[in-house]
């Protein structure tokens, strides 16, 4: 079977983080899920009312009377973010100064960190958007709402999202330690810093079939379209007759890179996708030259997704769907149906919710996603939740991370018996072959070092038994 690219939605765990810690990594929500179209400053003079009085009068109380310094821009900001964050939207989110300025560079720049999106929620840096596909992040398994409530052993509770940042960001080789909340469960995860390519899009012939041709997009950046041209002339030189185009654990990206790929796949006067904004007015954008300057796939294709497949991804399997009658083969997509704008103001922007988008049919797949017109999951194995690295697991030991454990023993074939969340004497030699075999120290107990290539193992037999890339391959053929 082949390359690396394609890759699961089930290495979410798997070594450092990448694409959650994009979060810090690549910045603060990435260049991912907005739609780049910057609009004019906004000016609110002339507000009708006093809607605004009880704030100017705060601010004015605040400033005059507080007993210590006032820094007055930061009073603005703050009511601003407020303001902001009280939409209860985790796609809108209020940016100034470096934040703003990592945020807009990160559209086309690469950075060292763990590849994943974030944004503030209750105060506190949330995993806001599936991290990037091949990522640290993703091999860490991170997932969205995953809250990061300490970066390397320092609390992040009263630090502003691009502080978060730059403690997550680090030169590639270097870890960083996260520690998580998600739902009831806290726990450290240890994740090495990569560097987060600006390449987009990748592609090979598979090493069985010559005649097929795989592309993976892994976000829709400023360059994508142009990158992907080039890979299918590429494999079209070498021989592609038929393409596979991957966008599973694709975050989404910038909504006119996504437009032209699409128009590559559809006849021109086609349906790519629509909008309606705030006032339910609605507008469509069609396939034609102006997007794919003539640039035409005629060639069978079909297109793979999965649980983390988001926004402008979603897009695009949806034009090829329902469009151009592709086939759709992997799990039901994460269901990201808004769009987001970038709002100038002075020093500062506002990532606002400003519509949503709609599949050409009119289907809103907000919150529900694409359904696959092929579903194929991938192996059991691939779906183990992630544990907490920085405890060491041992004989007499139970519960919820052992059991996970066992499962991966299972998949390496080390393990036989039962996965019953209890650490027995058997869980105990099943560890010690392991530990043999990838010649670590024999204790039978699960240490941090373990625990790591316990991870990277199970992610290459991920890579290996990649069984949507496989389906995928079968329907060509």
């Amino acid at each position: 079977m082949k390359n690396k690219s394609k890759k699961i939605s089930l290495f979410q765990y798997i070594l450092t983080s990448l694409a959650v810690a994009v979060i810090a990594v690549t910045g603060t929500v990435f260049f991912y899920e907005w739609q780049l179209r910057k609009t004019p400053n906004y000016s609110f003079a002339g507000s009708q009312g006093n809607e605004f009085a009880s704030v100017e009068q705060l601010y004015h109380l605040i400033r005059d009377n507080y007993a210590g310094e006032v820094d007055t821009q930061a009073l603005i900001n703050g009511a601003m973010n407020g303001m902001t964050e009280a939409i209860g939207d985790p796609y809108s989110s209020f940016m100034v100064g470096e934040e703003a300025e990592e945020f807009d560079s990160s559209i086309s720049g690469s950075f060292g960190g763990i590849g994943a999106s974030m944004t503030m929620k209750n105060n506190l840096p949330t995993v806001a958007e599936p991290p990037i596909k091949g990522s640290p992040a993703e091999r860490a398994r991170l997932k969205v709402d995953d809250v990061i409530l300490e970066v390397d052993g320092e609390s992040t509770e009263g630090l502003s999202l691009s502080e978060v940042v730059s403690k997550v960001r680090g030169e590639k080789g270097t870890d960083v330690a996260l520690t998580i909340s998600r739902g009831n469960d806290t726990f450290t995860l240890t994740i090495t810093r990569d560097i987060i390519p600006v390449e987009s899009v990748t592609g090979n012939l598979d090493e069985t079939h010559k005649t097929i041709g795989y592309v993976r997009i892994k976000s829709f950046s400023q360059t994508t379209s142009d990158e992907f041209k080039t890979i299918v002339k590429d494999l079209r030189k070498q021989g592609a007759e038929s393409f596979i185009v991957d966008v599973r654990s694709n975050p989404g990206g910038v909504l006119t890179e996504v437009e032209k790929v699409a128009s590559m796949f559809l006849k021109d006067g086609k349906v790519i996708v629509q909008f309606e904004d705030a006032d339910g007015q609605r507008s469509r954008t069609k396939a034609g030259k102006e997007l794919d300057d003539g640039f035409k796939v005629t060639e069978p294709a079909v297109i793979l997704v999965n649980e983390n497949s988001a926004s402008a991804s979603e897009v695009l399997a949806a034009a090829l769907k329902e469009s151009a009658g592709i086939d759709v083969i992997g799990t039901t997509t994460f269901g990201k149906g808004t769009v987001q704008q970038m709002i100038p103001f002075e020093q500062a922007e506002v990532k606002l919710t400003t519509g949503k988008w709609l599949t050409p049919d009119g289907n809103w797949v907000n919150e529900k996603g694409l359904a696959p017109t092929i579903e194929q999951k991938l192996p059991d194995f691939a779906y183990l939740t992630v544990f907490d690295t920085s405890v060491t697991y041992e004989e007499g030991m139970s519960g919820e991370a052992v059991g996970t454990i066992q499962e991966m023993l299972k998949a390496t074939g080390d393990f036989t018996g039962k996965a019953d969340q209890t650490f027995s004497s058997e869980t105990a030699a099943a560890v010690k072959s392991f530990q043999q075999t990838h010649e670590l120290p024999v204790t039978g107990k699960v240490d941090q070092a373990t625990a790591q290539t316990l991870s990277e193992v199970l992610y290459e037999l991920i890579l290996e038994s990649d069984t949507q890339y496989e389906r995928a391959v079968k329907e060509l053929t």
